[in-house]
């Protein structure tokens, strides 16, 4: 009974889950609160404060920290937490079922992480001024920091700023995709399904209010049409000649056993004699 026990509680695969979301979870905390918690007045990196109490709540490490990250990285030091909370969740998904620690999934994610936070950086470089105030950005003199800034001279000199731009775009969500797992064909298919679901929706109800109306004695209402006796001048002219077309002899069937009843046939009395007559 007891080795039962051991054998569900103790278990080093779970264990080396347990350990690895925990740990990055507890780093991805502290990271991201010394970041939204800067304060350019704090010792830095770039700085040395105002000489006055640190602001920081991760202290006068977190402060360092996020002064280093924010010099190096700019604003996309901001998405290091969000990336690596994805990249920890997970590896503790995969760590329940695999015993590698590393693998080829583990290095895709990671690189993931890399890519999505250099293109970020890139893109704050390309489209944001670096603020005018003490701390790592001003001292980098970009808003990407050191990298977004390299990196971004390069691509911009040599595929101008809307390609570079599109292009870390494209960066952003193949690395997201490759931490998070998320299908961007999946997602689009899902929204047009919502936008689909939603505008047949939107019809059944006119439809049903319009249902509802009749039902009530409420004419829905129509579009005035104005009725003419207006003819057009050629359909006069062939109403005319069809007036005044002979009549057109019977078809006799030789064939037919049966004797055919010919009709009288009638000629056209012209116009002058029919006045003559009219006249006597």
């Amino acid at each position: 009974m007891n080795t039962a026990k051991n054998t569900v509680l103790f278990q080093p695969r779970r264990m080396m889950a347990d350990m690895v979301l925990f740990g990055l979870v507890l780093l991805v905390g502290y990271y991201g609160m010394s970041l939204w918690t800067y304060s350019p007045s704090d010792p830095g990196f770039t700085t040395t404060g105002q000489g006055s109490a640190v602001h920081n709540a991760a202290g006068l490490v977190g402060a360092w920290l996020a002064d280093f990250s924010r010099f190096l990285l700019g604003y996309g030091a901001y998405a290091v937490p969000p990336m690596l909370l994805m990249f920890a969740v997970r590896q503790f998904v995969r760590l329940r079922t695999d015993d590698r620690l590393v693998n080829v999934f583990f290095a895709i994610q990671i690189s993931g992480v890399v890519l999505t936070v250099f293109a970020v950086s890139v893109l704050a470089a390309i489209h944001h001024p670096a603020p005018q105030i003490l701390g790592g950005l001003a001292a980098s003199g970009s808003a990407g920091g050191v990298v977004g800034q390299v990196l971004a001279t390069g691509l911009v000199r040599y595929l101008g700023a809307l390609g570079a731009t599109g292009l870390m775009i494209a960066f952003v969500m193949i690395a997201f995709s490759a931490v998070s797992g998320l299908s961007w064909l999946a997602l689009f298919e899902l929204v047009g399904r919502g936008v689909d679901s939603s505008m047949m929706f939107v019809s059944r109800l006119i439809s049903n209010r319009r249902d509802a109306d009749q039902t009530a004695g409420v004419e829905p209402a129509r579009i005035p049409t104005v009725q003419t006796d207006y003819v057009p001048p050629f359909s006069r002219k062939r109403k005319k000649k069809a007036e005044d077309a002979p009549a057109v002899d019977p078809v006799l069937d030789i064939f037919s056993s049966e004797p055919a009843s010919v009709a009288p046939q009638t000629k056209p009395i012209p116009a002058r004699a029919a006045k003559a007559a009219a006249k006597q």
